[in-house]
């Protein structure tokens, strides 16, 4: 049997609203253990930095029907650079070695 493996992906279905509390759309978003890595890694780094932020993932979305006909949104993440790490990769960009 083969198993198919997924990109790291999640869904939002739209949801009956009873109340204006009650949220639009519902769903879940996997994440996969190299993305979980990358966040452990990026928390462990700030810490020793004394930095504190929240870790960021990266969410897109698209509008599907499902074979049912109930309308849904795939989601698809991706972990955000740590903002240090952004900076770095900018001042090399403007940096030029001849």
């Amino acid at each position: 049997m083969t198993v198919k493996i997924y990109e790291p992906s999640g869904v939002l279905y739209r949801q009956e609203k009873r109340t204006d509390k009650q949220p639009n759309h519902k769903g879940h978003l996997e994440l996969s253990i190299d993305q979980l890595r990358q966040l452990s890694d990026i928390h462990k780094a700030n810490k020793e930095e004394g930095i504190v932020e929240h870790l960021k993932v990266y969410v897109s979305a698209w509008e599907n029907t499902a074979k049912t006909g109930l309308p849904y949104i795939s989601l698809r993440a991706t972990v955000a650079p740590r903002k240090q790490d952004q900076d770095e990769d900018k001042l090399d960009e403007k940096v030029k070695f001849s």
